[in-house]
């Protein structure tokens, strides 16, 4: 029996016949009594911010709770982690600064992070939302595949305004690794309305990816199996809509994560 299946049979003798939508709804739910255990944090389940997973059954599968600010959400990386811990170098100083100063001085900026693989642009990205988190700001993290998965979980009977509008309408949110994935004409429309909404609401964003914005239009044009370009002009909306709302800040191209593998010292960097 694979991991997958063992899940389901755990949750149906409980709940009864799931689906894929009702399993994600109730695993989330249990990784967050999980942080609830743990947290330190003053108990905030009577307000309005915050409440206690309940899973309601019923005709529907339903999960009522909101985050808690006491503790990093599990989908935000590196918790604890400060930008004192970053691994300072020439090629990503002004970056740094960037980052700097969206911690500093509150700013409601949104940043474009890119660089090589190993730089740190989740690790800056996770810095920046674990101060919006301690301040009450609701924070959506994730890579994008993964984001974009949780929206087709919910074509199987799931509440699919419910997870688009949570991306529109948080605080800050974190598209991690933009660029990967497939490059399909769903994922890249979906992509467009997703950082469009960010776009006219004017609520922050930040975005990172191995791409500088002119390769990254590139990536995101659709081709069919023959190389024949389908759509170009989405991509280049994404791109123009990143452009005027994000500062641009650059990480070099140097794997600092290898680097630490094989034995540098320093501060580490992910």
């Amino acid at each position: 029996m694979s991991g997958l299946e063992k899940i389901r049979a755990r949750l149906e003798k409980t709940y009864g016949a799931l689906t894929n939508s009702d399993i994600a709804k109730i695993l989330s739910a249990e990784r967050e009594l999980k942080v609830c255990e743990k947290c330190k944090g003053k108990c905030l389940k009577v307000s309005d911010r915050y409440s206690q997973p309940k899973i309601r059954t019923g005709d529907n599968i339903r999960v009522d709770f909101a985050p808690c600010k006491h503790s990093i959400r599990q989908d935000v990386p590196y918790a604890g982690k400060t930008l004192d811990d970053y691994w300072f170098a020439k090629e990503n100083a002004a970056a740094v600064q960037t980052v700097h100063w969206a911690l500093t001085e509150k700013s409601y900026m949104s940043i474009y992070l890119y660089g090589g693989f190993g730089t740190g642009k989740t690790f800056l990205a996770s810095v920046i939302a674990q101060e919006l988190i301690n301040n009450d700001k609701r924070v959506i993290f994730g890579d994008v595949p993964s984001l974009l998965n949780r929206i087709k979980a919910t074509y199987d009977g799931g509440n699919t305004e419910e997870v688009i509008s949570g991306y529109n309408n948080c605080d800050l949110l974190i598209l991690d690794d933009l660029g990967a994935g497939q490059t399909t004409n769903w994922a890249v429309e979906t992509l467009y309305q997703i950082i469009n909404a960010r776009y006219v609401s004017g609520k922050r964003l930040i975005v990172t990816s191995n791409f500088d914005l002119n390769g990254l239009e590139q990536r995101l044009v659709v081709k069919d199996k023959a190389g024949k370009v389908v759509d170009a002009l989405t991509a280049g909306r994404i791109v123009s809509r990143l452009s005027e709302k994000c500062v641009q800040a650059f990480l070099g191209a140097k794997d600092r994560r290898r680097e630490n593998e094989i034995g540098n010292t320093g501060r580490a960097q992910a």
